[in-house]
């Protein structure tokens, strides 16, 4: 399930039919004909690698980038699959964050789908039928409602509001079983609102158009394909109060100035691949209702995903790839990933096993409780299901007995992995609040929250790692520090140059570790660098340069230089600006 992450082993069997094309086809698929006739399948195309230029890009510039040639990539690609699928009346869904389409297809179009070129594997998407599948609430009946959490408290989050910051200016994103929109603590926050009227176009999607098989059941409590938000569980709604909601009496959101928009990615808790990715290539450009004239400028800055697809849910081995992929091009365009890492701790260690908390380019939560001793159910690494055996989580946050509202309106504490994440994804709202430019740099928001978390041990339970290992396989960097995470946040630099010059004086500049780095991505060797203020006083000089010695500009403080140095026989000059 979803956010239950419940443990079902299972078995399958069936004969592979012979012919061209079937090693692409997954067994699993030849198992659901054999049951059903039809089987619907995710059919993976020939991907292409992407790449975005060195140096600093806006998040805005990172999201229209990674959408464009995946989209264009897509497009070519799937069409002859496409062609088949018109041709025999079968509606689909193409998807372009990976070159997919999702379709229900009987056996001769499977094959006639297998031999095509350009198709890579066919997997299947969909959610086996199980029994016996135990539904746990963590949900606590709320009494006397305190008027800052005590998560907030403890990562210092109430600290960070008194020195101004509160997530003005950042959008959230979440995916889950849906959001009430309208609740108290969220409606004020939510981008469709605008007052006297809302706006749901670019704000909301629902990923899920029919009944999930393992609710074994035809309802829903909101209905499917939904034009507006609706939250069919309450896991949802209670999570993104953790990130922004706000009552008069009780503060129950890390970032409640920020702005949130909402992905349906389960029907009452359990998903399947296709929901999962659905939601995340939304947000990288989200669409208007009908999901049309998509926009990557409108992205979120982060999202909160708590939940996992295991493999009941159809996260087979084949699957764990794609979903990789699909978390890597999320980052890319410059969206930071936020994951729980599963509420399975009691099995030990290695328990961090379902996507998207397995991959290193999801940033994975543990949950902590108020002693600042891990909670007793949070998930613990390595990672084994890959065979990747990384260390995870990468961060801890409060999850234990964590107030938020849920869509009657009632305030309740629930407990969880789930609850954790939306703590890590405020404070990523936080840091972009005090420094816009930290917007799509999610590498160097990961690094300052890993430096800046209070290192914790957990000596005789250090699953693999040592007992004064940082980061562990049970604490990750540690506990999250709202305050250090912001205050550091300030102190980093974006950095850019006026392009004046051609070749071979091409020269790009990042900034790296608390200085400014030289790119020599397009330089191939330089002599005499010398750094002037604009008073002509040389600040810094160095004769030899390349690859090997990599530079580091560092405390130069705020304002405007002059470089100059030789590149062969050239002379260089570089105007550079540092913005504080």
């Amino acid at each position: 399930m979803g956010w239950q992450w419940c443990c079902i082993v299972i078995l399958l069997a069936g004969t592979m039919p012979q012919g061209y094309g079937q090693a692409k086809i997954a067994p699993s698929v030849w198992q659901s004909l054999a049951e059903d006739g039809v089987a619907e399948v995710l059919i993976v195309h020939r991907d292409t690698s992407i790449a975005l230029p060195r140096g600093y890009l806006t998040k805005e510039e990172r999201g229209r980038m990674v959408y464009e040639m995946l989209q264009s990539h897509a497009e070519r690609v799937c069409q002859k699959t496409e062609e088949l699928l018109t041709a025999e009346g079968v509606s689909y869904r193409r998807y372009w964050i990976v070159p997919l389409v999702v379709a229900k297809v009987n056996v001769e179009l499977l094959r006639a789908i297998a031999v095509l070129p350009q198709v890579q594997e066919v997997l299947l998407d969909r959610a086996w039928r199980v029994s016996e599948v135990q539904i746990h609430s963590d949900a606590v009946e709320w009494r006397d409602t305190p008027v800052v959490p005590w998560g907030i408290r403890h990562i210092g989050v109430d600290e960070v509001w008194r020195m101004g910051y509160r997530g003005q200016g950042v959008r959230i994103g979440g995916q889950d079983t849906g959001y009430d929109w309208d609740v108290p603590a969220l409606k004020e926050q939510y981008a469709g609102y605008m007052g006297d009227t809302v706006i749901h176009d670019y704000h909301w999607h629902d990923a899920v158009r029919e009944v999930n098989p393992l609710n074994a059941d035809s309802l829903n409590p909101c209905g499917f394909g939904l034009r507006y938000p609706c939250d069919d569980h309450g896991h949802g709604t209670h999570t993104m109060g953790t990130m922004v909601g706000e009552l008069p009496d009780a503060k129950i959101g890390i970032a409640p100035e920020a702005r949130w928009i909402g992905c349906r990615n389960m029907d009452r808790g359990w998903g399947k691949p296709s929901t999962y990715i659905e939601c995340f290539e939304w947000f990288v450009a989200p669409t208007d209702l009908n999901g049309a004239h998509p926009d990557p400028s409108l992205a979120p800055h982060v999202i909160n995903n708590s939940w996992a697809c295991p493999e009941q849910e159809g996260c087979t081995s084949e699957v764990l790839p794609l979903m990789e992929q699909v978390i890597e091009r999320v980052r890319m365009a410059g969206i930071v990933p936020v994951v729980s890492a599963g509420n399975s701790g009691q099995g030990g260690c290695g328990s961090v096993r379902w996507p998207a908390a397995i991959y290193d380019a999801a940033y994975t939560v543990g949950a902590l409780g108020p002693n600042d001793s891990i909670a007793p159910f949070s998930s613990k690494g390595p990672v084994l299901s890959d065979s990747s055996g990384r260390i995870k989580p990468d961060i801890t946050a409060p999850g234990v007995e964590v107030l938020s509202q849920l869509p009657d309106s009632s305030l309740q504490k629930w407990s969880g992995t789930s609850m954790a994440g939306p703590h890590v994804a405020g404070v990523v709202a936080l840091m972009i609040s005090a420094n816009p430019r930290l917007a799509g740099q999610v590498d160097t928001i990961e690094a300052i929250l890993n430096r800046t978390a209070i290192p914790h041990f957990a000596p005789g339970d250090s699953c693999t790692t040592p007992s004064n290992a940082v980061p562990n396989n049970v604490y990750g960097y540690g506990v999250i520090d709202a305050v250090r995470a912001v205050e550091e946040a300030l102190r980093w630099r974006s950095v850019y140059t006026y392009k004046t010059e051609q070749e071979p004086c091409a020269l790009a500049f990042q900034s790296h570790n608390g200085g400014i780095a030289i790119d020599f991505e397009r330089a191939s060797s330089m002599r005499s660098l010398r750094v002037y203020d604009v008073t002509g006083r040389l600040r810094w000089w160095t004769g030899e340069l390349n690859k090997s010695t990599f530079p580091r500009l560092k405390s130069l403080p705020q304002g405007t230089y002059i470089l100059q140095w030789k590149e062969g026989s050239q002379r260089c000059v570089r105007k550079l600006v540092i913005l504080q």
